[in-house]
């Protein structure tokens, strides 16, 4: 299947989801996410703000998590004219701003550096058996991976299982190490 497809389809499962399934679906791939978490015990975990109308998973959970046991967390702040990422610290006390495509962000970013994120929790579409992910077509994670640290845990959280195989993927799409569903954790 090739990104654009995938991306059609699985958005549209994604909004025909009844809130109580959502839910559900949610509440596991959370649960299945802090566990990875907890056994995994990064020092700084990466985690994106989730765009309501774009029915992504709520992340509220995972950073509280994080909180509790003094784990730092960033949040992405986004350049659309360069389609590109920077990390910012995000504390409880953080007031968050909803940019021009409705992504929440920290009102005053405090920047972060990321070479010493160990986690970063990406939001997906659709993703394959060998960890490539499909998101909403503009590059950011990719680029953003491009400038982690190599050694970085790349994990992806999908309401859905994977498809057999994105059939357009390019030397620029970075693959995941990990993707969190709601039934199990794919590694690749």
């Amino acid at each position: 299947m090739k990104k654009n497809l995938a991306r059609k389809v699985y958005l549209k499962k994604r909004r025909s989801l009844a809130k109580e399934q959502f839910n559900k679906l949610e509440n596991e791939i959370i649960f299945n996410c802090i566990q990875f978490i907890k056994d995994l015990n990064p020092k700084v975990v990466h985690c994106y703000l989730p765009i309501n109308n774009k029915h992504e998973i709520n992340t509220e959970l995972i950073f509280e998590y994080c909180w509790t046991n003094e784990i730092k967390t960033v949040v992405p702040i986004s350049n659309f004219k360069r389609n590109t990422m920077i990390s910012a610290s995000y504390t409880k006390q953080t007031k968050l701003l909803k940019n021009k495509y409705g992504i929440p962000e920290p009102l005053n970013p405090i920047i972060y550096i990321n070479e010493d994120i160990e986690l970063v929790i990406t939001p997906l579409v659709a993703f394959d058996k060998l960890g490539h992910r499909v998101g909403f077509g503009k590059g950011f994670y990719d680029r953003f991976f491009s400038i982690c640290n190599p050694k970085i845990k790349k994990v992806g959280i999908s309401l859905f299982e994977p498809i057999n195989k994105i059939e357009d993927t390019n030397e620029l799409d970075i693959s995941l190490n990990h993707v969190i569903t709601p039934r199990k954790i794919f590694n690749f």
